[in-house]
């Protein structure tokens, strides 16, 4: 399984993403070119990876919207400008408004309409990544998998963890390992254990380090934990580190964070091998699977 790093947006995120040794990153279209020139060593980097999502969702909430076009003009130029493995989210249509639950007709109205930008993408002979969303009907997931060999699953985030495990339940017993699965949002240890998802990604790394927290990836536990700064001194006697690097630089709790996560990375990657399940392909490539899921 890959972790692909998102909010890898500020010279300090990257600086500590870059000491760990990320190579996974989710850049978004509609943070703009500032966050792909701060990025150009892994976008020229073969070995690393990718993965461009349009940005849709954030732009949506702030009353804007992107044209098709223009994000397909752009992931042209930037195949041409990239040597790193790389993907392009399709251009998602949100339904409804901010604020509120969409109705079942805006929902399906707005898939019917990304599935026309994923044709129109793949048509431009882009690789692109559709998506199939939590409160979407059925038919679109086996749709979807009949047609690619790697496709998005988005839980919804106004439903709890156990009602997105029902979800996905359903999910996985209609694709089984079919296809690739990327897992947009998903890095609850407990849901990444009992599905093989390809590819995540998350900004868990880093989203509490500016409040002084720190990410700890506890194996045993089989969970990644935030620790609180009330906690700090007990945290570093067990690391071996002095206290001022981690209580004064947030450059310093990034860094942690993003070896935690990797170190999770590592964990679940074994756990599925060992239970027979591993992925032979490349994140740019076509897939094959080894052995057998269940």
């Amino acid at each position: 399984m890959m972790i692909f790093f998102a909010a890898v947006g500020s010279r300090r995120a990257k600086a500590a993403a870059s000491m760990a040794g990320v190579r996974n990153l989710l850049i978004a279209y509609g943070q703009g070119d500032s966050v792909f020139k701060l990025n150009s060593d892994l976008l020229s980097d073969p070995g690393a990876n990718v993965l461009v999502d349009s940005g849709a969702f954030s732009i949506w909430n702030r009353g804007g919207s992107i044209k098709l076009s223009d994000y397909m003009a752009f992931a042209h130029r930037l195949r041409q400008e990239s040597t790193c493995g790389l993907r392009f989210v399709n251009l998602d249509v949100i339904p409804g408004e901010a604020g509120r639950r969409p109705t079942p007709e805006e929902t399906r109205r707005a898939a019917d309409t990304g599935w026309s930008n994923f044709m129109s993408m793949r048509a431009e002979g882009l690789p692109v990544l559709h998506v199939y969303h939590q409160h979407e009907h059925p038919s679109w997931l086996e749709r979807l998998a009949a047609e690619s060999d790697y496709i998005g699953i988005s839980p919804a985030n106004d439903v709890s963890v156990e009602e997105r495990e029902r979800w996905l339940d359903r999910v996985y017993s209609v694709i089984g390992t079919r296809v690739r699965t990327h897992g947009f949002g998903v890095t609850v240890t407990s849901l990444l254990s009992r599905y093989p998802f390809y590819s995540v990604d998350s900004t868990t790394w880093c989203v509490g380090a500016k409040y002084g927290n720190v990410l700890k990836f506890l194996e045993a536990e089989r969970q990644v934990v935030q620790v609180q700064p009330s906690s700090v001194r007990k945290l570093m006697r067990e690391l071996h580190k002095d206290l001022v690097p981690f209580s004064r630089s947030v450059d310093y709790r990034y860094q942690l964070g993003a070896a935690s996560m990797l170190r999770m990375e590592g964990y679940v990657t074994r756990l599925w091998e060992a239970r027979g399940v591993r992925w032979d392909a490349a994140f740019d490539g076509a897939s094959e699977l080894e052995g057998i899921f269940g």
